[in-house]
């Protein structure tokens, strides 16, 4: 729950950024997310390769430390900086994303009895649905309130405009087409710096969120053994094969 939570409100916050803080057109901003989904779709790939390798807990406490990276990577963005900032950071959170989408589904349902298999998936697949709304709504409402006490339109804004533009950003570009150039400029510029803000804000507290999970999803799997690995007490627990002279023995007793 808590990835799905976190991604649905950096991807709001980066797909607004793309667009109306670099001022890319949709296409061109979906082009430019396209490193993270490179970066995913090797993370998916490789993740189950090495969790054969290392206990599951450390792949995906170790991708879950470069999300926290690439999440860091973002507080680092400014309005000016261009997109490829903003950019590296959603890769790299993407990149580390991978184990746990990928390695979580393994653990709930290895977790279950067989005819619980059902209940398992569905329970799994409604976390997610509700962390990624949650996650919407309550890092998107922090994000509307550092924007909101941020943002200052320029005196010689008309009221309702200045009014129209404390709402959002995409509000404050809507009602600065409708101003001179400059004027228009002075009203968008404050309003991207207040949207930029609150997207290091939530940022930060993404990546401390993302921290705890990672050491705590460490410390309490960190005895499930790699994928396909025989459990730890089943070579103690296997009948001992009899050998030729205990055979023998049996024979003449």
């Amino acid at each position: 729950m808590f990835g799905t939570l976190l991604m649905g409100a950096i991807m709001l916050f980066i797909t607004q950024d793309l667009q109306l803080v670099e001022g890319f057109t949709p296409l061109v901003a979906g082009l430019w997310m396209m490193p993270a989904i490179a970066t995913n779709t090797l993370s998916f790939i490789v993740s189950p390769i090495l969790a054969r390798r290392f206990r599951p807990a450390y792949v995906i406490g170790a991708g879950l430390a470069i999300s926290v990276c690439g999440l860091i990577v973002l507080t680092q963005t400014d309005t000016t900086s261009g997109p490829t900032t903003l950019v590296t950071g959603f890769a790299l959170i993407f990149l580390g994303a991978g184990p746990l989408v990928t390695l979580s589904i393994g653990l709930i349902m290895a977790s279950a009895p067989p005819e619980k298999a059902g209940s398992a998936a569905a329970l799994n697949e409604t976390s997610g649905q509700f962390g990624f709304a949650f996650g919407l709504a309550a890092l998107g409402s922090i994000g509307a309130a550092v924007y909101d006490s941020r943002f200052t339109p320029p005196d010689d804004v008309p009221a309702d405009t200045a009014n129209a533009a404390r709402e959002s950003l995409s509000d404050a570009v809507v009602a600065a087409r409708d101003l001179p150039a400059e004027s228009a400029e002075a009203l968008v510029a404050p309003a991207r710096e207040a949207f930029v803000s609150g997207l290091h804000l939530v940022g930060a507290i993404s990546a401390a969120i993302l921290a705890t999970v990672a050491v705590l999803i460490v410390r309490l799997l960190r005895g499930v053994p790699p994928t396909g690995a025989p459990p730890a007490d089943e070579s103690s627990s296997a009948p001992e094969t009899p050998s030729i002279d205990d055979s023998e023995n049996e024979k003449v007793a």
